[in-house]
């Protein structure tokens, strides 16, 4: 039960308060603890305040009934298997959750901060999501963490504000009876020690959050448990969102929603700008002559070149990023159109071996269909035929130019080798396709070429630089011209 998240896990107990019906307290300096939980929330209108309380048990606060409008100011929350607990019944038209506002809290010294189980299995069985945390966090901390400082149920549904940062500390990893100093992971027969501090934060989907970077109090991190696997995990990300305060760069997304980033900041766009501005020519379009319908495996229709006319329908967004007059290409299914219709373009160099940066998709679609279009990346592990999917993403147009876009969610660690896209469309109406490209790194300024390409005259400003060419065998020369206008061709040592 304690694997599956279940409620029942725990044994019947009591509280010290449990609110119920129309009630709206507030508590000021009250002390609850030894018991099972210290308050259960349950009553039917929320507003419920709590002002320098200490609240424990072996659970502080228990929400059974998520009503909303909870309020901690100054208080002490914390158990000795969570602070917060919540589950998943349903009320008001929502399935569980904890709506509350957390300002200056410190939580901690247990296994747990903030805990969702499963106290209603009809209700989670059946429902596509249930709430998680629907929470402002400011100056929140989680010190002395045993397990984990939030662990929600992979079908919860959370947006969040934090500020301040987390305050995360983790306690020793280890356990031991009786405990030791500030020891607080779960025993043995719980929790394996090679499982314990494995995600900081575990979450299910989050979308609209705004988690900066902890300038105050710091960011969730890596434990150094042997068995840590990095400071988030998120089942699915919804929305981009500014998660910067989630250490980014140790946080695993399994799943992505289309156009999503894993964190767009202030921060993180300066460092973009940056590496573009000294590193101002990247490597061209990955795909093999993508504006070139004999490019690519067509399944279920016929791909070719869409006329002139077709140019009108451009909006300005296309314009800007493709130019003025971009090569579109027109997917035509047939009238007998199998089930999928598909088509597929290699890369130039296939296999290509995953470079030491992520790999960036990005491509515009039309259609008039209600039906979806699915892009993907295909791979396979290195030296083998397993094959693996990246990207995976799916638009519905509905008669309007949208952009699919795919980034961050490429290994970066020579595992995989790259092969094609593959594009699933519509079988009841056309589609038209522009600027599919494949690049390492960010989502790039769009280029129909392997090789740096661009649509203007090239120059170098600083008089007497020149180009440096290698030649099949290795060997470099540098091209320049003197001021009569006589090319020059000397080799490199």
């Amino acid at each position: 039960m304690f694997a599956a998240q279940n409620y029942d896990m725990f044994v019947t107990g009591s509280c010290g308060i449990r609110i119920v019906g129309s009630a709206r307290p507030s508590f000021r300096g009250t002390r609850i603890s030894s018991l099972k939980a210290g308050v259960l929330l349950d009553n039917d209108v929320g507003h419920v305040y709590f002002y320098d309380c200490m609240l424990s048990g072996l659970i502080g606060v228990y929400c059974r009934r998520n009503s909303g409008d909870y309020y901690f100011e100054g208080c002490d929350i914390t158990g000795a298997f969570c602070g917060v607990l919540f589950g998943v019944k349903s009320y008001a038209n929502h399935n569980g959750g904890f709506g509350a506002q957390l300002n200056r809290v410190h939580m901690g010294f247990s296994p747990y901060s903030i805990y969702q189980a499963i106290d209603d299995a009809d209700v989670y069985g059946s429902a596509s999501t249930v709430i998680g945390l629907s929470c402002i966090f400011n100056t929140v901390q989680h010190e002395q963490i045993g397990e984990a400082a939030i662990k929600l149920l992979p079908k919860s549904e959370s947006k969040m504000r934090v500020t301040g940062g987390f305050g995360l500390s983790w306690s020793l990893h280890t356990y031991s009876s009786p405990r030791q100093g500030w020891q607080f992971a779960l025993p043995d027969s719980l929790m394996p020690a090679d499982k314990r501090q494995q995600y900081a934060a575990w979450f299910g989907i989050l979308r609209d959050s705004d988690i900066p970077r902890g300038s105050v109090t710091g960011n969730l991190r890596l434990s150094s448990a042997p068995g840590a696997l990095g400071s988030t995990r998120i089942e699915k990300l919804a929305t981009t969102s500014d998660l910067d305060g989630l250490t980014p760069d140790y946080t695993t997304v399994v799943t992505k929603e289309p156009y999503v980033e894993i964190n767009l900041n202030a921060g993180t766009l300066y460092r973009d700008r940056t590496n573009r501005v000294f590193n101002p020519v990247g490597r061209g379009n990955l795909l093999q002559n993508p504006e070139n319908p004999a490019s690519y495996k067509v399944t279920g229709g016929r791909l070719s070149a869409a006329s002139p006319g077709t140019l009108a329908s451009l909006g300005g967004a296309v314009r800007d990023e493709l130019g003025s007059s971009p090569v579109i290409l027109q997917f035509t299914p047939s009238s007998q159109a199998a089930s999928p219709c598909l088509i597929q373009i290699l890369l130039a160099k296939a296999p290509y071996a995953a470079p030491a940066v992520p790999l960036s998709l990005s491509l515009w679609t039309y259609t008039d269909s209600l039906s979806g279009i699915n892009v993907k990346l295909n791979a396979t592990d290195a030296g083998t035929t397993v094959n693996r999917i990246f990207y995976n993403q799916t638009v519905y147009p509905k008669g309007a130019w949208s952009k699919i876009t795919g980034v961050d969610g490429t290994p970066i660690n020579g595992t995989v080798a790259f092969q094609m896209v593959s594009i699933e469309l519509p079988r009841d109406r056309p589609t038209f396709l522009a600027g599919l490209m494949v690049s390492e790194g960010p989502v790039a300024s769009y280029s129909p070429r392997y090789h740096i390409a661009a649509d203007d005259d090239i120059e170098l400003v600083r008089p007497g630089d020149g180009l440096v060419l290698t030649s099949p065998g290795g060997k470099r020369y540098r091209l320049t011209v003197d001021d009569q206008g006589q090319i020059n061709l000397a080799p490199l040592t």
